[in-house]
């Protein structure tokens, strides 16, 4: 992960985040799964034990698309995802509360044929990350969010439909998004 920049506003409770860039899982060549212009986060109460997000906005979103030998580097992130250890909320610091994420200005662009050309997401809303009775973990809410994006970005290939590379290599990448769509 590498971030370009940071603005931190104590008084205001607010942060931006620009150029927030996420490697591929291994195995794929392109470098960066995913890449935003700005995240913007405006906080609300924060105590020791929760931390209260109002709203984060996510602007400017590219998800790569990348067919692997394996399959797709989307299936290959929720299979990661899946497997991530379960933490509990004493070793991985402040529970977390998000009320509302929104990701606009959103795209998949391919990486190595599959597409023709990029496609446009629609927008993404999810609130009630968390609550105050179950407050969530940083590894519920990163699960939670990239299954949001990744299911998205998958439907939105299907839609934008494949084109033809070499072999049955679009029989493996319809079959792979299908897998995240349909677990």
């Amino acid at each position: 992960m590498h971030v370009s920049g940071l603005d931190i506003s104590l008084a205001d409770k607010t942060a931006a985040m620009h150029g927030l860039s996420v490697a591929n899982p291994k195995g794929f060549k392109s470098g960066d799964l995913l890449k935003t212009k700005q995240i913007s986060v405006t906080l609300g109460e924060i105590t020791k034990q929760v931390v209260t997000i109002k709203e984060i906005v996510v602007d400017g979103m590219a998800v790569a698309f990348e067919l692997g030998p394996q399959g797709t580097n989307l299936s290959a992130i929720q299979d990661n995802l899946r497997s991530a250890p379960k933490t509990d909320s004493k070793s991985s610091g402040p529970s977390i509360i998000i009320q509302r994420l929104k990701i606009i200005n959103a795209q998949v662009i391919q990486t190595a044929g599959g597409l023709q050309g990029p496609v446009n997401l629609p927008e993404i809303v999810i609130t009630d990350i968390g609550s105050k009775s179950s407050p969530a973990t940083a590894v519920q809410v990163a699960t939670q969010v990239m299954n949001k994006v990744l299911t998205a970005s998958s439907t939105a290939i299907m839609k934008g439909g494949l084109s033809m590379p070499a072999g049955d290599a679009v029989n493996k990448a319809k079959a792979g998004l299908k897998g995240i769509l349909f677990k």
